[in-house]
C-alpha cells in the first residue's frame, strides 16, 4: 500500500512529466520509464507496454495536437470579435 506523501509525490511528478511531451510521439514511453524508475518498480514492464503502446500513441498525439489546434481557432475568434 501507498502512503498520501507517496501518493502525492506520483501526482505531482506526473503533473510534471505530462506538461512536457503531449505532443511527441512514443514520448508516453519515457516519461513511463521515469516514473517507473523513480518509484523503484520493475521497468520490465516498460517493455511489457512498449510493445503495444505505438496503437495508443497515434491516438493520443492526434487527440492532443487536434485540442491545440481547436484551442487555436477558439481563441482566434474571440480575438477577431473583440478586434471588430
Amino acid at each position: 500500500s501507498l502512503d498520501i506523501p507517496t501518493m502525492l509525490k506520483i501526482v505531482g511528478m506526473s503533473a510534471i512529466l505530462s506538461t512536457g511531451g503531449g505532443g511527441i510521439p512514443g514520448s508516453g514511453i519515457v516519461k513511463l520509464f521515469i516514473m517507473v524508475e523513480a518509484f523503484g518498480l520493475p521497468t520490465e514492464i516498460v517493455g511489457i507496454i512498449a510493445a503495444f503502446y505505438h496503437i495508443f500513441d497515434m491516438g493520443t498525439t492526434t487527440n492532443n495536437c487536434l485540442g491545440d489546434l481547436a484551442g487555436t481557432i477558439f481563441v482566434s475568434r474571440m480575438e477577431d470579435k473583440e478586434a471588430a
